[in-house]
């Protein structure tokens, strides 16, 4: 059994195929993408009753997105934690210009 789709149908298969994790994230960015999944909720309260393929294509997109999204909040907390940690004290200036003095010296014997 062939079905003939309609223009509308077809159209809106291939807007599906275009429509991935990264497109969303690229278009809207990572703040937006957040705030539209705590309003929208989590994919089990938002498609878990879903029953035919192109909802749960939806479902699967949107899975797919929410593991972005955990994997985004993983490597900002990670990021977070290597910024906690304390670096060494900026070297006063004239210990600078010491340094500075002794490796001119050093340059200049060598030629």
């Amino acid at each position: 059994k062939d079905r003939m789709l309609s223009v509308s149908d077809k159209v809106d298969l291939v807007l599906d195929s275009w429509f991935t994790a990264d497109s969303l994230y690229f278009i809207y960015g990572d703040d937006t993408i957040k705030e539209i999944l705590e309003e929208y909720g989590t994919p089990a309260e938002r498609f878990g009753q879903l029953k035919n393929t192109k909802d749960a294509f939806l479902y699967e997109r949107y899975a797919e997105i929410c593991k972005r999204l955990n994997f985004i909040e993983l490597k900002e907390k990670i990021e977070e934690r290597e910024e906690a940690i304390p670096s060494k004290p900026l070297p006063d200036f004239e210990q600078l210009k010491a340094e500075a003095r002794e490796l001119e010296i050093k340059v200049r014997s060598f030629y």
